[in-house]
Parts: structure tokens; sequence; C-alpha cells
């Protein structure tokens, strides 16, 4: 009989701090010798490729998504483990205006309904499947995190290693990484150029199929393969909780704290 390879999945809310949670498990796991096959893709496009054989060959396989919905998977017999993050939907929608151009109450309540419902998917899940962490716990104390992470997993980490892996996270190493590759430093530079383009301009190169290969070329290279941080993921904010305070409108504000009153107070971010 084939043993199953062991499936973990990164579920965290969008702009919470799954990326840097993917790396932690990711690195955990190869702290411990186990190979390690990582894939973006929701819950139920993992379920197909495991059906269609994707995985045949896989240890360990490590998924990032922003989608909780994991009927599909357990309906298949596997057994996932499932750790998410979750964060101060005003700081959520602070930083999706920021990377994605969120804009007004119709993006402000798509994304952070979206956001809640999958919040409330994972809470029913069993502590022995799902480990929850806040974005907040995983910005202000790394090392611990990590370390709650290898006990969920039931992975031993040495200290020393658990310290390199914070040191090696730290904000600062993260943007270090990302300037350091020159394929999203190429892409960094088209988006500026892209922006400040005359839309005239834009739509007449959209007519040339050599330069809409480029650009693909050039977007493929937005996310590095094995860390999937974006080119553009750390915020001029530098990712500081909080921020919130400072940028958002009064009106934006306000929308969030009556609309998702719930979600605030259960979690601590009433002020």
């Amino acid at each position: 009989m084939i043993e199953s390879p062991r499936v973990i999945f990164c579920a965290g809310m969008k702009r919470s701090g799954s990326t840097l949670q993917f790396n932690f498990v990711r690195e955990i796991i190869q702290a411990s010798g186990q190979q390690v096959a990582t894939a973006f893709q929701t819950p139920a496009e993992f379920t197909r490729n495991w059906k269609d054989g994707h995985y045949a060959d896989a240890q360990t396989i490590l998924i990032k998504t922003h989608q909780a919905d994991f009927s599909d998977v357990f309906m298949a017999g596997l057994r996932p483990l499932i750790t998410y993050t979750y964060r101060d939907l005003r700081d959520v929608y602070l930083s999706g205006k920021e990377k994605f151009g969120w804009n007004g109450k119709e993006d402000l309540c798509r994304m952070l309904d979206e956001a809640v419902e999958n919040y409330s998917r994972v809470r029913e899940l069993p502590d022995d499947v799902c480990l929850i962490q806040s974005y907040e716990q995983l910005y202000n104390d790394r090392r611990r995190s990590i370390l709650e992470l290898a006990k969920f997993l039931s992975l031993p980490l040495q200290d020393s290693m658990a310290d390199e892996i914070c040191g090696h996270y730290s904000i600062h190493r993260i943007k270090e990484q990302i300037d350091s590759n020159r394929k999203q430093r190429i892409y960094l530079i088209y988006r500026k150029i892209e922006r400040n383009t005359p839309g005239f301009i834009r739509r007449l190169l959209k007519k040339s199929s050599w330069l809409r290969d480029v650009k693909n070329k050039i977007r493929s290279s937005k996310v590095d393969d094995s860390t999937m941080f974006h080119a553009d993921h750390i915020s001029s904010r530098q990712g500081v909780p909080g921020q919130w305070k400072n940028y958002l409108e009064a009106s934006e504000i306000a929308l969030i704290e009556e609309r998702y009153s719930e979600f605030l107070v259960d979690n601590g971010y009433t002020q």
C-alpha cells in the first residue's frame, strides 16, 4: 500500500500575512528533511489535480490559497492540515487599495464579505485540523509564530533553526529578497512605465501581438516561484499594523465598523 503524501493548505485572508505564514511552513518542512511540492490553487483545483495524478511522487504538498471551502478535499478522502491568517479588516482594505486598486463601497463589501465568509469556514474546523494565527502575531512575534506552526505540524524544530527562519523573514530581509530578484525588478519598471503611459498609446500597443507576448512574459515574473512573494508585495507602509487610522477615509472606516462589527469585536479590533 502506497502511503498518501501529507497535504497542507495555507489559506489566509488576502493581505493578511498568508504568504509569510506559507514561507514559515515551507521552511519548517524543509528543515525536517522532507521534500515539498508547492502550488497556488483553490482547494477545488487541487482536488482535481490530485485525482489526475499530478502529485503522485510528492512527499509533502503545500498549497497556498485564499479560499477556505475544503469540502472537495475532504470528499476525496484526504485529511489535510490547514493554517490560516486573519487581520484587522480596516488594514486589509487599506492594503488592498494600494496593492489591487480596491476602491469604493462595492469593492470594499465584495472583498471583505469574502474574507469574513472564509474566516467563518475555518473557525468551524477542529483545532487539530486548522491553526489560526493573527497577522499582528506574525508581524510582532515571528519566532513564537514559527514554533507554534512547527508544533501544529508535529515537526521538530530546533531553536537555532527557528531563529534562522525568523531572521530570514523580517520585513527588511523580505524586501531585500524581492529587490535582488532581477525578474521582479524588471516587472516593477514595467509597471511604472505602464502607469505613466497615456491611455491612447496603451490602446495602440495592445494591437501588437509581439508586445503582448513580451508583456505576458514580464507579468509572469511578478511572483517568485519559491517564496510566492510578489514584486510589489511589501506596501509603502512596511506592513505596520493599524495604519488604517492614518489613511482610510472616515466613511470607509464607518462602513467597515458597522458592517463587520462582530468580526472586529470578536478579535479585539475595537480601537
